[in-house]
């Protein structure tokens, strides 16, 4: 019964979102991928006169230092604001119950967060379609573009040449399995932290712990100190996992999904030990 129910305020709640004026913001990020990795993808593609595989944008976003962070950061801006424990969330929590209404919000950052990731997966094959083949090889543009003699290349395309550590750990179709799946994780997990907080009427400090929770991970993982591999972030590239440079493994993938794994086993019970014993009144969400 609670999970019929959950899937009915994971109904609500989704189709809420889906007609929200939030979701512009689906064009920006867009926009965004299209400028430092479609675009100059295609244009290396242009230049070796070949073509790349369809799933190359999306893996070179998800292993990219510096932008699979502002990926992130887009999502939580996505479902900033959820929960809404506005008059109709709190009506439809008390016709549902606690723990339905939960686990509906649980299914909710599972649904958005797919369809974020899914957004920018078909949106990039489908923009590069023309010039693309869909097969489990990497195209000769990402080998090129890694070969010393092309090295000069480089410089002009800084974020979207796919990094070594990826080419030569695993095969596109493996790289777009473990990239999905980690960043879905790491999108679960700061939804889940984002859902406590609301539960206790304290969202905006719940957003605050969530930025520097990511700052700080950051932080870590830019000077190189093996404590980075205990904040979600570190672990949810498929990359950094690897030294292209030495082709050896950093830190075995198989880390990052037991840590992911325990983590969002932990704020799950979190979640519904607090929902179990919080009080919940038709009132202002940070009140």
């Amino acid at each position: 019964m609670t999970l019929k129910k959950s899937f009915v305020v994971l109904k609500t709640t989704y189709v809420r979102w889906l007609l929200s004026s939030r979701l512009l913001i689906f064009a920006f990020a867009y926009m965004f991928f299209y400028v430092y990795f479609i675009e100059p993808l295609i244009s290396l593609s242009d230049y070796f006169a070949t073509p790349l595989n369809s799933v190359e944008p999306f893996v070179s976003l998800m292993n990219s230092a510096y932008f699979l962070p502002l990926s992130a950061l887009t999502y939580l801006i996505l479902i900033s604001d959820y929960p809404k424990l506005d008059d109709s969330g709190t009506f439809i929590l008390f016709r549902t119950g606690r723990y339905a209404w939960i686990l509906g919000q649980i299914w909710f950052l599972i649904c958005s967060a797919m369809t974020f990731i899914s957004f920018l997966l078909i949106s990039s094959m489908l923009t590069v379609m023309s010039r693309s083949f869909l097969i489990n090889a990497w195209s000769l543009v990402s080998k090129y573009t890694l070969k010393p003699e092309n090295a000069v290349l480089r410089p002009d395309f800084p974020f979207a040449i796919i990094d070594s550590s990826v080419i030569n750990q695993s095969r596109p179709f493996e790289a777009v399995m473990h990239s999905v799946t980690l960043i879905l994780m790491f999108m679960l997990s700061v939804g889940l932290i984002q859902i406590i907080f609301a539960l206790i009427r304290k969202k905006i400090f719940g957003i605050f712990v969530k930025l520097s929770f990511i700052a700080t991970g950051l932080v870590l993982w830019a000077v190189d100190i093996k404590i980075k591999w205990l904040f979600p972030i570190a672990n949810s590239a498929f990359g950094w996992h690897y030294d292209g440079m030495y082709d050896k493994t950093i830190i075995s993938i198989a880390y990052s999904y037991g840590y992911f794994f325990i983590l969002c086993a932990a704020l799950i019970i979190c979640a519904f030990v607090i929902g179990k014993h919080c009080s919940f009144c038709i009132i202002g969400e940070n009140g």
